[in-house]
């Protein structure tokens, strides 16, 4: 269990990549001002490092949301979050096959991620997931969604608890090459 999700019992947000441009932590830091506005009661859990550490570290100060956004640099392990979240949330601008996206899904968690080219061979919108523009609002608007709609956010959890793992289907595929 993440120490720093000890004694906490708000929403908690996480949020696992490369502290760089492509994954769009600036629009997850103003996605969580909106939240924070709107009188929302969260943690946002960002694992990892990067080149643009204290350019977002600068940015959560200037938002005004040091106790909602945590940077919390690398973990060795980031299962722990990913299980313990509340929602998994992904704002890139642009993936090849996000690994984020198949740990959630492994694990079973709502995902929110925004709408970058290849994100719908990974997610179903409204169904395994929820895909959103690559907008602030739309990405807070998509938290706040799943937060006001608890049924909807079992029906995701429900379609990923009963969906086979697809990796485990790609890997008997892979072993049958050599049974026969």
């Amino acid at each position: 269990y993440p120490v720093e999700f000890k004694d906490y019992t708000g929403l908690k947000l996480v949020s696992v990549g490369r502290l760089n441009n492509q994954k769009g932590f600036d629009y997850a830091i103003k996605a969580a001002k909106i939240l924070k506005d709107k009188g929302v009661d969260f943690v946002w859990y960002i694992i990892g490092s990067g080149e643009l550490k204290q350019a977002l570290t600068d940015q959560v100060r200037l938002l005004g949301v040091e106790k909602e956004v945590q940077l919390l640099g690398e973990r060795e392990n980031p299962y722990p979050y990913f299980k313990n979240a509340d929602i998994v949330v992904q704002t890139s601008r642009y993936e090849g096959k996000s690994i984020v996206l198949d740990e959630a899904k492994i694990l079973c968690k709502p995902i929110i991620t925004t709408d970058y080219v290849s994100v719908s061979d990974q997610i179903e919108n409204g169904k395994n997931g929820l895909i959103v523009a690559f907008d602030e609002r739309k990405i807070a608007e998509g938290i706040l969604l799943l937060v006001r709609n608890p049924v909807l956010c079992e029906n995701l959890i429900h379609t990923l608890e009963s969906t086979p793992d697809c990796t485990q289907r790609e890997l008997e595929k892979y072993y049958s090459c050599f049974d026969g």
